[in-house]
């Protein structure tokens, strides 16, 4: 039989270890919806934390109903491809809780979304967000147009950082162009884990110019959403996909069908 000193040793142990593995976060899991509709994943026991980005069901064709109610809801801009406030009352829950730019937040209150879970941000300020056992850091950072007569100006809306426990970064591009924070990884010392990044015209990037922006921000992995043009065509993600590969060949290129119905 162990001596007394020995299992308080074993019982010590036992105990760090249980504390470390409830520590571990977990890797998310993400899975597109649509066009920028976006569902984040980190599975804990026998559940979810589920995190949407810019939840639309633009033709009403019931995307979200087999997916799980959300914990948190990011949205970046109040285009109509981006909000939708009947989809976010659909997912929501009691425990939910929303991180929007200002004029979001006053549609979703004006549709009766209370505002106690509401966090307004504004670029380059942060929320921690504590869901379940999980933490999230969330950071807003910029998104606009470069060119003349921008339908989405400086200053006024969101992309996303989210950060967890593990310091596992998601980059979430909103409706931007190239802009001059992707030089310098819009001040984060670390590259993205994952980065979802726009492409479509006339609104946002060629593939192009997507390909310079991943070659300024270099993140570890880019999949590109919101790459249906104006016209109905998708952007060339295989054009897309060789510049990425010639310009920054440290990059992943993970493509993603966020049209399973066709243009």
């Amino acid at each position: 039989r162990p001596s007394s000193a020995m299992a308080a040793v074993l019982l010590l142990f036992a105990s760090c270890l249980s504390l470390s593995l409830t520590l571990v976060q977990p890797t998310p899991v993400f899975t597109p919806i649509e066009h920028a509709s976006l569902l984040i994943s980190y599975p804990i026991s026998d559940s979810n934390v589920s995190i949407y980005s810019d939840p639309v069901d633009a033709k009403e064709r019931g995307l979200f109903d087999h997916l799980p109610k959300a914990d948190i809801i990011v949205i970046t801009h109040s285009h109509p491809d981006h909000l939708q406030p009947a989809t976010v009352q659909f997912l929501l829950k009691p425990t939910s809780k929303l991180v929007v730019p200002p004029d979001v937040a006053t549609i979703l209150e004006d549709v009766g979304v209370k505002s106690s879970q509401i966090t307004v941000l504004r670029n380059n300020e942060s929320t921690i967000v504590n869901m379940e056992s999980l933490q999230f850091n969330i950071s807003a950072v910029p998104m606009y147009n470069t060119f003349k007569n921008p339908p989405h100006p400086d200053g006024k809306w969101n992309g996303y950082v989210i950060k967890d426990a593990d310091a596992f970064l998601v980059y979430l591009s909103g409706d931007t162009s190239y802009i001059p924070a992707m030089n310098i990884n819009f001040g984060f010392a670390d590259r993205f884990d994952q980065s979802f990044l726009c492409m479509n015209l006339p609104y946002t990037m060629s593939a192009g110019e997507a390909a310079n922006a991943t070659q300024a921000f270099n993140p570890k992995v880019v999949t590109p959403y919101h790459y249906r043009n104006a016209d109905n065509s998708f952007t060339n993600l295989t054009l897309y996909k060789q510049l990425v590969a010639a310009q920054a060949p440290d990059v992943k290129v993970a493509i993603k069908n966020f049209y399973p119905d066709g243009p």
